[in-house]
């Protein structure tokens, strides 16, 4: 009974078709719900986003922010604005003005002269785990090319876990298991 049998197999296959040619609604939904669903997750919902607005956190506006900035402002994924102090930053990244803040610490040009790494902190929005993921992943590719450490922090959903931070609409397309 557990085997897998092909006469079962045809026979609900047949009655299922009987099924559809009676009703053509349900033939239109068998056509018409994945050809929606093709459209809505391949062009409509955009995992790839570009020009993430950003704020940058900076006391001094040395050459090396400013090379980082071009650098980060090159990859097509940050508009970065500057923001004046710490709770300026962190309001703006509550209220969801900027997904990225970027914080060069004081002393960040004598550090980098003198040989150290000092380390650049990025905070970053992290309710929609899809929209930040290609952005940081772009911030992780420069860490070669800058005389820095640049660390990552996640406010809101620290292990960028998608199914809790999902859109409501996502949630209401897909069916239930």
């Amino acid at each position: 009974m557990n085997r897998f049998s092909w006469g079962r197999f045809l026979a609900v296959l047949h009655r299922e078709w009987i099924q559809v040619r009676r009703d053509p609604m349900t033939l239109r939904l068998i056509i018409a719900l994945p050809v929606m669903q093709l459209f809505l997750f391949g062009y409509a919902i955009n995992t790839d986003p570009k020009h993430l607005p950003t704020g940058l956190l900076s006391s001094e506006h040395s050459q090396y922010v400013g090379t980082i900035v071009a650098a980060l402002r090159n990859t097509g994924y940050y508009d970065i604005r500057p923001l004046a102090s710490e709770e300026a930053a962190e309001r703006a990244l509550a209220e969801g003005e900027v997904l990225f803040v970027i914080n060069v610490p004081p002393n960040f040009e004598r550090s980098v002269d003198r040989g150290e790494t000092p380390a650049i902190l990025v905070d970053a929005d992290a309710t929609d785990p899809s929209a930040i993921g290609n952005a940081t992943q772009r911030r992780r590719s420069l860490r070669s090319h800058r005389p820095s450490t640049v660390t990552c922090r996640r406010s809101c959903n620290p292990n960028p876990q998608s199914r809790r931070f999902s859109s409501s609409f996502t949630l209401g397309i897909t069916p239930s298991s």
